[in-house]
C-alpha cells in the first residue's frame, strides 16, 4: 500500500544503512526531517527490516494518499466481514443437530420472520 501510494522503497544495501534502519521502530509511519534536492524537509519514513529489510519514505502527498487506501481497505475488509456474517447467518443449522456438546438440549433454529434464522 505504501508504494500505491507514493512511497519510494530504499534498500539498507550498505552496513551504514543497515544500522540506520535498525534504529528506527519497525512497522510504523514515523514524521521524520528528510533530505530532498537542496534541502531539507519534513516527510515520512516506514522501517522494514524484516521483509524487504528496506526503508518506504513519502512525502505529505504520499501520506494524505496512503490514508486513503487504508481507510478504504478496511472498508472493504468490514463489508466483506458483513457479507459473510449474513451468508452464515441463512445456513440452516437445524438440520446438523442435536448438538448435545453444545449444551443440555438441542438447537432449535427459528426463522425470525426476516428472513434469517436465529438460535434459541
Amino acid at each position: 500500500m505504501l508504494v500505491a501510494a507514493g512511497f519510494i522503497e530504499k534498500p539498507a544495501s550498505t552496513p551504514d544503512r543497515q544500522n540506520q534502519l535498525a534504529t528506527l521502530p519497525p512497522y510504523k509511519i514515523l514524521s521524520q526531517e528528510i533530505h530532498v534536492g537542496n534541502g531539507d524537509t519534513y516527510g515520512y519514513v516506514y522501517a522494514d527490516p524484516q521483509y524487504c529489510h528496506c526503508l518506504f519514505v513519502g512525502d505529505a502527498k504520499a501520506y494524505q494518499q496512503y490514508q486513503q487506501i487504508a481507510l478504504q481497505k478496511k472498508i472493504a475488509d468490514e463489508q466483506l466481514q458483513a457479507a459473510e456474517m449474513t451468508e452464515n447467518a441463512y445456513f440452516d443449522w437445524g438440520m446438523w443437530g442435536p448438538y448435545d456438546w453444545w449444551g443440555p438440549g438441542p438447537i432449535v433454529v427459528i426463522h425470525d420472520g426476516h428472513g434469517g434464522p436465529r438460535r434459541r
